[in-house]
C-alpha cells in the first residue's frame, strides 16, 4: 500500500511514531491503521485462545463429574447417606 512517492507532512516517507498531525498525514494514517489492524488481530487471537481454554475446561468437567443433573443427584444421595449416618450415631 505504501509507495516510494508518498511523503508525510514532516517530509519523511515512513512514520515511526504517531504525531498530533496524523489526521492530515497519509503516511501517519497508514501507520495508525496498521497498528489498529494489528491490535484487532491480537484481540481476536486472544479471544480464540480463551474460547479454546473454556471449551477444554468444560469438556474436562463433563468427563470428570458427568452431566450436571447426574452430579446433583449424586450430591443429594450423599447428603441422604450422611443424614442416615448421623441419625444412626445419635441413636447409639
Amino acid at each position: 500500500m505504501q509507495s516510494q512517492s508518498r511523503v508525510g507532512l514532516c517530509g519523511k516517507a515512513v512514520c515511526v511514531r504517531i504525531c498530533s498531525r496524523v489526521c492530515y498525514c497519509p503516511v501517519g494514517l497508514e501507520l495508525s491503521y496498521r497498528r489498529l489492524r494489528a491490535q484487532r488481530i491480537r484481540r481476536e487471537q486472544r479471544q480464540a485462545r480463551l474460547q479454546a481454554v473454556v471449551e477444554q475446561l468444560e469438556a474436562n468437567v463433563l468427563r470428570a463429574a458427568g452431566p450436571f443433573k447426574k452430579f446433583q443427584l449424586h450430591l443429594a444421595w450423599e447428603r441422604q447417606q450422611k443424614g442416615k449416618e448421623v441419625v444412626c450415631a445419635q441413636q447409639q
